[in-house]
């Protein structure tokens, strides 16, 4: 069995692997990172977030929005989105 040292950041430090100084700054690896969606992915996206609207447009109409306890939660979840 071994035991490879952790590094400050938590990842292991693999056997090797150069070690980097304190106070020098980590690479910048977002430009290397990419995240690619397929047109059936997009698609089933826009789907799925057409029927949400659709559903919030009927409770509407319907009046669901007009309890109090569901005001209150509209609410309080608007409030944690803000802080």
């Amino acid at each position: 069995m071994t035991v490879n040292e952790v590094s400050g950041n938590g990842f292991p430090i693999q056997p090797g692997q150069p070690r980097r100084a304190k106070n020098e700054p980590a690479k910048d690896r977002t430009a290397e990172d990419r995240v690619e969606l397929s047109d059936e992915a997009r698609s089933l996206f826009e789907s799925a977030e057409g029927r949400r609207l659709d559903d919030i447009r009927q409770k509407i109409d319907a009046g669901y929005y007009n309890r109090r306890d569901v005001l209150e939660k509209v609410v309080d979840s608007i409030l944690r989105d803000l802080a």
